[in-house]
């Protein structure tokens, strides 16, 4: 009889829980762009996560990142954890390579010369938190900014520099046995 009594308790306690969870709130923090020469930009949008619930939730973040409007990777964020009736930070991070955006180095060179500045990302996806091992909260939510492109003046210093260093190198690599077959 103690077995069902503590079974139908559970089982209330489960089902009051299921009813009274809220969905966590994600919201927008801002974003950081690194360029990484004139290969690709590391784009990070940070967000906040707001658990308003009595347990703590922890997730995984589907994520899908569009480039000008076209899609352009997809992924899985590593779990985050929001604890009970609190909120934590998240970041969503990834290298955009120029040369898949734009189809090759000579493209970006082009765009940046007729003044294009800026490129459009937004990453959007799903936060799915599994509370009690069960009960999902599905959280969608998207975000769009704008990503800075190198500047004409900083294209030009990176061709000189890898220009340089290629001349560099295939100096160090003569001997002077080559040299001299030169000049003969």
């Amino acid at each position: 009889m103690n077995y069902r009594k503590i079974l139908l308790l559970g089982g209330f306690c489960l089902l009051l829980t299921g009813c009274l969870m809220q969905a966590p709130q994600i919201t927008y923090r801002d974003n950081e762009f690194r360029l990484n020469g004139l290969d690709s930009v590391n784009a990070k949008f940070n967000f906040d996560l707001h658990n308003p619930n009595l347990l703590p939730l922890n997730g995984r973040i589907d994520y899908t990142f569009y480039v000008a409007d076209q899609e352009f990777l997809t992924g899985q964020s590593a779990a985050i954890n929001a604890p009970a009736n609190g909120a934590t930070v998240f970041a969503l991070q990834q290298d955009l390579a120029f040369a898949q955006i734009f189809g090759s180095a000579s493209e970006l060179v082009n765009a940046i010369a007729r003044g294009q500045k800026t490129l459009k990302v937004r990453v959007s996806g799903e936060y799915r938190a599994a509370v009690l091992g069960f009960i999902e909260l599905p959280l969608k939510f998207a975000q769009e900014a704008e990503v800075p492109l190198p500047d004409m003046r900083a294209v030009e210093q990176e061709l000189t520099r890898q220009l340089q260093e290629q001349a560099r190198q295939n100096l160090n690599e003569l001997n002077m046995q080559d040299l001299q077959n030169l000049f003969k």
